[in-house]
């Protein structure tokens, strides 16, 4: 019965947490409601850097305006001298973004929302049960390798 438990804890939390830590998919937590109704206030989102962005996708994106990270929904993209430039928007906003987004800025696309779970727990609290989740599942790989060279 421990093993089933142990093999279900690290396919479920586990497996997503390290997959997260080794690409380069990144989780930010939406605190505002400019996204709404399609991103609520309090939700986490799964991201990506992409190849190629278009119009519509939702990405986030960090600038030396912005202390924080922000995610909109692309509205225009244009290039200039070979380099790709994107007008963003809130959906609940009246108007776009005040200026261009550049390729550097962007953190990545938008490819999963899981609604509301960090308006539960504050950042502190999310880095310590995600910190505690992968010093688990380093403990658990190293002592089956250690078990594995004996």
């Amino acid at each position: 019965m421990k093993k089933i438990i142990t093999t279900i804890f690290t396919i479920l939390i586990i497996f997503p947490l390290c997959w997260i830590y080794l690409t380069n998919v990144k989780v930010l937590r939406v605190i505002s409601n400019s996204m709404e109704p399609e991103i609520k206030k309090g939700s986490l989102v799964i991201m990506s850097k992409q190849n190629n962005y278009k119009v519509g996708d939702i990405i986030s994106y960090k600038t030396d305006q912005n202390t924080v990270p922000v995610t909109h929904r692309i509205e225009k993209i244009f290039k200039i001298k070979g380099n790709h430039f994107f007008i963003t928007k809130g959906d609940s906003n009246q108007e776009e973004d005040p200026y261009p987004i550049s390729e550097k800025e962007l953190i990545g696309k938008v490819i999963f929302v899981i609604p509301k779970i960090s308006s539960m727990v504050d950042n502190k609290v999310l880095a310590t049960i995600i910190f505690f989740t992968a010093l688990t599942f380093l403990s658990f790989i190293l002592g089956k390798l250690i078990k594995l060279l004996n």
